[in-house]
């Protein structure tokens, strides 16, 4: 991302004002430990698994 906000920064802002947005944050350059992001965020690699990416967004879209 251009700026200073990498995702991480920009998921946690997510969270923080939109609480009900579900959020997936992806990259090909790093991978976050789970104490690093933000409650409520699912993190894939790339290249990620589309069926994996797949079958977490319909359940995001199903609960809610």
């Amino acid at each position: 991302m251009p700026g200073d906000m990498n995702g991480l920064a920009l998921a946690a802002e997510i969270r923080s004002r939109w609480p009900a947005i579900p959020v997936i944050l992806t990259s090909g350059h790093m991978k976050p430990e789970l104490h690093q992001l933000p409650p409520e965020t699912s993190f894939f690699s790339k290249p990620y698994n589309q069926r994996e990416l797949l079958t977490k967004i319909s359940g995001l879209i199903s609960s809610g």
